[in-house]
């Protein structure tokens, strides 16, 4: 059997929104493929790596996990910059979380500018009875904030996990094909694409599997 193709793309995906939204186990549902309703929150950053195909292609993605209490903030704004493609997560029976994240789209915005993809991630799909914010908000959120797209998910369930990966990926990698055929000071966004070895940021000194 012939050996996987070693991935040429590598890019950084950033897990962003308040605690206890389920980014963690998102996270570990799309790594591994598992879910643990005891999971504790994050301390600080954590990271995994996953390669996905994207147009027949190999691709790394390093998803980086941040810890959502405010005392943390200051540490997860560090890995904005650098950052390919975000994951924008609040919590469907909260309605709260989805009221943040306005602050948190101006927390990146600020830093970052409009050349970061972001997907508005509603987070517990499957608690339906205890839905606090419809789905039509949700859409209206994302339309609001700039978002490029808009999903609800599962992380329980894992219905829509990979998907949103999957969409995140191939939107990345096609403003960056479109920015690289644009003609010269014609302007298009800019995507940054790492080498395989780079990840971009310094590796955590520690973190935990965590919501």
């Amino acid at each position: 059997m012939a050996a996987a193709a070693e991935p040429k793309v590598s890019l950084r995906i950033l897990m962003l929104g308040d605690s206890g939204v389920g980014k963690s186990s998102i996270m570990k549902r799309f790594i591994d493929n598992k879910f643990s309703p005891s999971m504790t929150s994050t301390i600080g950053i954590d990271y995994a790596t996953k390669v996905i195909d994207s147009g027949g292609s190999p691709v790394k993605l390093t998803v980086w996990d941040t810890a959502g209490q405010e005392r943390f903030r200051s540490m997860a704004a560090g890995y904005y910059k650098g950052s390919d493609g975000v994951v924008m997560v609040y919590d469907i029976t909260v309605r709260e979380s989805l009221e943040n994240v306005r602050q948190w789209m101006r927390d990146l915005r600020g830093r970052v500018g409009d050349g970061v993809a972001v997907l508005l991630v509603g987070n517990k799909a499957d608690l339906a009875a205890r839905r606090q914010v419809t789905e039509a908000s949700g859409r209206e959120l994302a339309e609001s904030v700039g978002a490029a797209a808009f999903v609800e998910v599962s992380c329980r369930s894992g219905a829509g996990v990979n998907e949103l990966f999957q969409q995140l990926t191939d939107r990345v990698l096609a403003a960056r094909a479109a920015a690289s055929s644009a003609p010269a000071g014609k302007g298009g966004r800019t995507v940054r694409v790492t080498d395989d070895d780079d990840d971009g940021a310094e590796k955590p000194a520690a973190g935990s599997g965590c919501c």
